[in-house]
């Protein structure tokens, strides 16, 4: 038993140093994971210990005893698996909520991913059967030779049993706050397993951030309490947000593959605006989106600040909102702007199972009736490792990695694969507001939360960094008013909402930070950019331009400058200081 109990906590000593050493989970935390492991991991072996004795006597336990320290290795090791993973591609842990979204429809999941199924499968049970043979050297071998009533310890239970039992119920009901207390901390502070189990503490992703960030001020209440119902202009304003677009995949902005034919085509007739130098201010979902609405950066942001949405609502503007995933569960990622949407929708929760298919999406759309007067905003997952590629856009090829194929090109395949058919689900929305007779009073625009690496520095997904690959986007604009035109050269996602307020209606909140893309703000810009989510603080960055010349300076948490990247105009990244 020496072996298995040696194992299990190897395994959460050195996930938990990978946590804190490469995805910048802070030491307190990883302290508290190990504290919570460590007294599921001996409740385990308790059971186990006991069942040990009991095997001396019957001979069909010692059976049950290794099948249930096989079942919970098994699962351990799949957990931490699901653990680093998921903080490996999206930066934060997935909960059990989004697991069942998956599991309940794991064929079609199986299907988007750019790895030929069976390669996923074999691999998969290749996994499960090196974990099984390292269970056989670790295996619970032999029962104990003695019986129960042989040793003191064991007397002295079974004599004293009922009062251990009423001693362990009055000390959890005297401690139960302290336990409740303790319980609410692992949960705010995103603890691994609490996390997993019970997903976020409220439906709001930023449990810790609402503890930990500034309060909501005076100024905050006083900038959401004078916005007004405004005079109808019959306006439509939309936002199509494509989830991990990169700017550089885009014909527009140089990309040698036709990848985007309709939104190219409205380019070249000047019909379409491409913002040259665009910018997330974050390498993750919550923080791109975040600075979208709260046109905040992420260290100055509070959830309860005024946002687009919630602005258009207050403005006497009817609010829409279309989702594909299941943005509600994945980190209450939907909770920033739900409460001022007039009409909700996503397409996982439609179907109770994970449906990141954005033809779905765009058959909602397509399906509902539109009014002038409304702010729209539509999240699409093509271009996102999990959203399905219907075959009609499998256009690039080899798309799946197999035996025969390298990593890095079928990634890249399924990628621009991926802005086909978001290209297709624009063609369909113009359409559809063509139809509607609202695209003559349209403004649109196409951005992305943030981008995507695809083998650069050997690193896939969008986590723990900021790489410029992660923060360049695309900021597309379409408007039928010629008024509407970009007069800078240089922007960021926080300077949209203040973009379409000042706009439409002269007025820019007092608490939004961005610059409007309408005015000159003189031949220097300047933003930054933030990795940190709630549970980690990794890098901050900041993204100059001026004269064509772009800076991404990045620092450590603690302010420390780690390296600094230039380019000139479209040109490519030149690292000019590494720590």
């Amino acid at each position: 038993m020496k072996r298995y109990t040696f194992a299990i906590f190897f395994l959460s000593i050195i996930s938990t140093i990978l946590l804190h050493y490469h995805f910048g989970y802070s030491i307190r935390l990883s302290i508290h994971h190990l504290i919570i492991t460590a007294i599921v991991h001996i409740g385990v072996l308790t059971i186990l210990y006991w069942l040990r004795y009991i095997s001396s006597q019957k001979k069909n336990i010692p059976g049950l005893i290794n099948a249930g320290a096989y079942l919970y290795w098994i699962m351990l090791c799949l957990f931490y698996s699901l653990v680093l993973g998921s903080n490996y591609f999206w930066g934060n842990t997935i909960t059990f909520d989004i697991l069942r979204q998956y599991l309940g429809n794991i064929s079609a999941v199986l299907s988007i991913l750019p790895v030929e199924k069976w390669l996923l499968i074999s691999g998969f049970l290749l996994f499960l059967l090196t974990l099984s043979g390292f269970f056989f050297f670790i295996r619970i071998r032999k029962s104990v030779n003695v019986r129960m009533t042989d040793t003191p310890s064991i007397i002295f239970l079974k004599k004293w049993k009922w009062g251990l039992v009423v001693f362990i119920l009055i000390a959890a009901f005297l401690g139960k706050n302290i336990i409740l207390d303790w319980k609410r901390t692992l949960h705010f502070e995103q603890e691994p397993l609490t996390y997993f189990v019970l997903g976020p503490m409220w439906e709001i992703h930023t449990d810790r951030l609402l503890m930990e960030q500034k309060p909501r001020t005076t100024a905050d209440d006083e900038c959401i309490e004078k916005v007004r119902a405004k005079e109808k202009n019959e306006k439509l304003v939309v936002i199509v947000l494509i989830d991990a677009l990169r700017s550089d995949h885009l014909s527009m902005y140089g990309y040698e593959r036709n990848t985007s034919p309709f939104l190219d085509s409205l380019y070249r007739t000047g019909a379409l605006q491409a913002l040259p130098y665009s910018f997330s201010g974050s390498s993750n979902t919550i923080g791109g989106v975040s600075s979208l609405f709260f046109s905040r950066d992420w260290n100055s942001l509070n959830m309860s600040q005024l946002n687009l949405m919630q602005y258009f609502k207050k403005s006497g503007y009817k609010t829409y909102a279309f989702l594909t995933g299941y943005h509600s569960g994945w980190y209450g990622l939907s909770a920033m702007y739900r409460t001022s949407c007039d009409y909700f929708y996503e397409s996982t929760s439609a179907y109770n199972h994970a449906v990141d298919d954005d033809l779905v999406t765009l058959k909602k759309i397509e399906s509902t009736r539109l009014q002038p007067n409304s702010f729209i905003y539509i999240h699409l997952l093509s271009t996102h490792e999990i959203g399905k590629r219907d075959n009609r856009f499998r256009v690039f090829m080899p798309d799946k990695i197999g035996l025969t194929t390298s990593q890095r090109t079928p990634i890249i395949n399924n990628y621009d694969n991926g802005i086909l058919q978001a290209d297709f689900v624009c063609r369909q929305i113009f359409n559809k507001l063509q139809r509607d007779s609202l695209l003559a009073n349209t403004t649109l625009f196409i951005v992305s939360d943030h981008g995507n690496l695809m083998g650069e520095n050997n690193q896939y997904g969008h986590a723990g960094g900021l790489h410029e690959k992660l923060l360049e986007i695309p900021i597309l604009m379409y408007s039928q008013d010629s008024s509407w035109h970009f007069t800078r050269k240089t922007g960021s996602l926080k300077d949209l909402a203040p973009s379409i307020t000042e706009k439409i209606f002269g007025d820019k909140p007092t608490c939004w930070t961005g610059q409007s893309l309408f005015m000159n703000s003189g031949p220097f810009y300047q933003t930054t950019a933030s990795a940190a989510t709630v549970k980690t603080d990794l890098y901050n960055a900041t993204i100059s331009e001026k004269n064509d010349s772009l800076r991404l300076s990045i620092y450590s948490a603690s302010g420390v400058l780690q390296s600094t990247r230039e380019k000139k105009g479209r040109g490519s990244w030149i690292t000019t200081y590494q720590k």
